[in-house]
């Protein structure tokens, strides 16, 4: 009887992705199992595929400002140009929690690294309608939404294309009926 390590590493990635999409729990399991395991599960496209039902996310309050999984997005927004929007937000896991503080940090910035679509559009949602009006912000939260649309989440997409089109860019506007026609 042949070995599961002895699959190709391609086959063994593309299990291990829908493992991930499916359950946090199942894939920490699979990576302590073995180091070839291991070292295969920590690949980008696994973290792209992580499911992210344990986790909220939720906008940062002043009481939220000191804990562990606050999310910094940088793209601070005065009115120059030139300067980016910062949005705060933070990522909290549900009870029965599978990783620890460090642990969850670190799961959430590789998912982040590896534009795992559920952490764009939460992010896109959270970015396009916090309180201080910016129109680099509203960009930043668009492209959030496009690149979790474009990695196949079918919330960004509708919401992404009902976002351009109630925009005031008539291009934008069209390619959002556009899709909503199709």
């Amino acid at each position: 009887m042949a070995d599961i390590k002895t699959l190709p590493a391609k086959l063994l990635l593309k299990i291990f992705e829908k493992v991930a999409s499916h359950s946090i729990e199942d894939i920490s399991n699979v990576k302590v199992s073995c180091k070839h395991f291991l070292n295969l599960a920590e690949h980008n496209s696994v973290y792209k595929h992580t499911s992210l039902e344990k986790f909220a996310c939720l906008p940062m309050t002043s009481a939220s400002a000191q804990r562990p999984f606050v999310h910094e997005v940088i793209n601070d927004c005065h009115g120059e140009p030139d300067e980016e929007y910062k949005g705060m937000f933070e990522w909290v896991m549900t009870p029965n929690e599978h990783y620890n503080r460090d642990h969850q940090l670190y799961f959430l910035k590789r998912c982040r690294e590896s534009d795992n679509p559920e952490i764009l559009y939460r992010e896109g949602i959270v970015q396009y309608y916090q309180q201080s009006c910016c129109s680099l912000r509203d960009k930043v939260a668009l492209e959030n939404l496009n690149t979790a649309a474009q990695n196949g989440h079918d919330e960004a997409k509708y919401v992404y294309y009902m976002l351009l089109m109630i925009g005031n860019d008539q291009d934008e506007q069209n390619l959002g009926l556009k899709f909503v026609v199709l």
